[in-house]
């Protein structure tokens, strides 16, 4: 295979899996301790799955990532747990993805009012999945036409000019700040159940920084490019998070600021404050909707295509692996609508919009962390189990420091999918923090149950052939 990715590629390319844009408004909206949490997220969780992920894509430099990992350690089975659970987590991140998408298209007609309404939101959500689902039955070529566009103008210019036009509101127009900064409010009050749910939800958002490791076989001199480019990556998508979320506290005051409407709500005030007029609301709020159908259109196929892709053939069955003329799973992306339908009808029950948004954010972070769990212990497990294999990184040259890394990782990773179970405030009613936990832990253990009866499926059927 020719190698045809380098050093710069890479970090671009892990840039586009790990920064998103509305992330900074989920942070922003816990005030200046989340300067503190981004910290934390980065620390415990960045930095261990940096190196872990670095060391194995060092060490086993094929196509795959994790489930080339996991399955080296485990085997085939764990190896498609890790595959099935990537794409499943997708299942609920595209409603989450598309409620803000939504919300900021409510800027865009200029109904602001809108994006509280979930009779607008719900609808509008479940409209634009079904319409992008049938735009790529027909292939990837108009999903990648969005794609380009919107990766460019949807995430990056916002955030530069949320950034520039926050800082400069403050240091040269001389607005106030509206959040306090002081060195009793820059630590989180961690008996504050909504601040400590709030960690696994930001370390989601870190959260990618093994997918590159996937093209490891395109990768130009490996073993040296892959650690130089996480680290590189790493520092620039913390540093833009913490800047971003500064900024938007900066405009408005934490209890002002919704999760899902959070960032349109900050260029609002910005634009009102520098005096630039509604037109500048509804250019901002256009390029985060042309990102969103780019996001989408990309995301909606390479989840389903790796997991069939990674899983040997008649794990699934061939109704829905069965691809149409154009080279597409039809069956699978037609069932996949179906699963975000269903989850996004059951969202009618919460109180509100952002609540919405929320739950959604959290169950995708749960289900995205359990595969972490196996990264983690797949890493400890090659480490004792092939002590002489040849690595070309390493974590550390100390196995004790390496372990600890890891074992850090691990216990972070536990701890955030155990935060995910506490409801934010925002729950007042024992009404409602019981349908919280019965749609976290009902989902989480539906998509893994279901992962592990699709596999025994799959190994009785090849008893019976035997």
């Amino acid at each position: 295979m020719k190698k045809t990715i380098g050093f710069w590629d890479l970090v671009f390319m892990n840039i586009a899996a790990l920064f998103g844009v509305r992330w900074m408004a989920v942070a922003a909206g816990y005030g200046a301790g989340s300067v503190f949490m981004w910290l934390l997220a980065a620390f415990l969780f960045f930095v261990p799955s940096a190196l872990v992920a670095s060391e194995l894509a060092a060490t086993y430099p094929r196509q795959g990532g994790m489930f080339i990992w996991v399955k080296e350690a485990y085997g085939e089975k764990w190896g498609y747990m890790v595959s099935w659970l990537n794409w499943t987590a997708k299942i609920f991140w595209y409603p989450g993805y598309l409620t803000f998408i939504t919300v900021s298209s409510a800027y865009v007609i200029g109904k602001p009012e809108l994006a509280e309404n979930k009779l607008f939101v719900i609808p509008m959500v479940l409209g634009v999945f079904w319409f992008i689902t049938i735009v790529n039955l027909k292939g990837l070529s108009l999903g990648k036409w969005f794609s380009n566009i919107g990766g460019l103008l949807g995430s990056i210019v916002p955030s530069v000019l949320l950034i520039g036009l926050g800082f400069a509101s403050v240091f040269i127009y001389k607005n106030p700040i509206a959040t306090s900064y002081t060195l009793s409010n820059l630590i989180p009050d961690f008996r504050d159940s909504s601040n400590i749910s709030m960690l696994s939800s930001l370390m989601f958002a870190m959260a990618g920084v093994e997918t590159t490791a996937a093209f490891a076989g395109e990768v130009k001199d490996a073993q040296k490019v892959f650690p130089r480019a996480i680290f590189t990556s790493a520092a620039l998508v913390a540093g833009l998070y913490i800047i971003g979320t500064m900024s938007i506290t900066f405009m408005m005051t934490p209890d002002k600021i919704g999760a899902a409407s959070g960032l349109m709500e900050a260029f609002r005030l910005i634009a009102e404050k520098l005096g630039i007029g509604g037109w500048f609301i509804k250019f901002i709020a256009v390029l985060v909707v042309v990102s969103g159908f780019g996001g989408l259109s990309v995301y909606l196929m390479s989840p389903t295509t790796m997991l069939f892709e990674s899983v040997k053939q008649g794990v699934f069955p061939e109704f829905l692996t069965k691809e149409n003329k154009y080279g597409v799973p039809q069956n699978a992306l037609i069932v996949q609508a179906i699963g975000v339908s269903i989850i996004m009808l059951l969202m009618v029950l919460l109180p509100s919009v952002n609540a919405i948004y929320s739950i959604l954010v959290t169950m995708t972070a749960l289900t995205s962390l359990i595969p972490y769990v196996l990264l983690y212990v797949s890493f400890l497990s090659l480490r004792k189990n092939r002590p002489n294999e040849e690595r070309p990184f390493k974590v550390s040259k100390n196995p004790s420091v390496a372990k600890t890394v890891a074992i850090v990782g691990l216990l972070c990773c536990l701890l955030g999918m155990a935060l995910a179970f506490i409801p934010s405030d925002e729950y007042s009613t024992i009404t409602q923090k019981l349908i919280y936990e019965i749609e976290i832990i009902g989902g989480g253990f539906f998509v893994s149950w279901l992962g592990i009866l699709i596999w025994n499926r799959y190994e009785k059927k090849l008893t019976k052939s035997i």
